[in-house]
């Protein structure tokens, strides 16, 4: 960090210097240079001038910062209505499609909502917590109730006794 501070500083010290007409050496250069006479630019000038190049690279920095902060906040809210829209979604085949496959999906879409609801709490996430909780009770009912009944009058229809 500091490294790259010291790089960036030293990029800016050069273009303001090229831009102000001034040598390596830090003197301005005139035609009467070194003539006895001619006031060089002394110490109290560069101090000015390293002061103000370090205010532009902060203000830089933090500018770059803003614009960091900005761009995560979007990728946050894309990422936070996702999870709860996949629940939400598997919430609803989960109780279109019964037994173990509707078990399986209300259990994984129960989780999407769940973590929906702790990272950022929305409509849709809690409609999907509420709709795989139902699924997961009637895959649960479907398999120890209905399914048993089924398999019997089934049975009954191919093998008649």
């Amino acid at each position: 960090m500091t490294g790259a501070l010291v790089t960036c500083f030293a990029a800016e010290l050069s273009s303001q210097k090229s831009e102000r007409g001034l040598s390596s050496a830090g003197e301005h250069m005139t035609e009467d240079h070194g003539v006895l006479g001619s006031t060089p630019r002394g110490p109290i000038y560069f101090k000015k001038f390293y002061k103000q190049v370090l205010i532009n690279l902060i203000m830089k920095k933090k500018v770059e910062e803003k614009k960091e902060k900005e761009v995560g906040k979007k990728e946050r809210k894309i990422k936070g209505n996702g999870l709860g829209a996949s629940g939400f979604t598997l919430g609803i085949l989960s109780v279109l499609s019964l037994g173990i496959f509707g078990i399986l999906m209300s259990i994984v879409g129960f989780i999407f909502c769940f973590i929906q609801q702790k990272n950022k709490p929305t409509k849709l996430g809690k409609v999907g917590l509420i709709i795989n909780i139902i699924g997961f009770i009637l895959s649960i009912v479907w398999i120890f109730y209905f399914a048993p009944i089924l398999t019997e009058q089934i049975q009954q229809l191919v093998f008649p006794t």
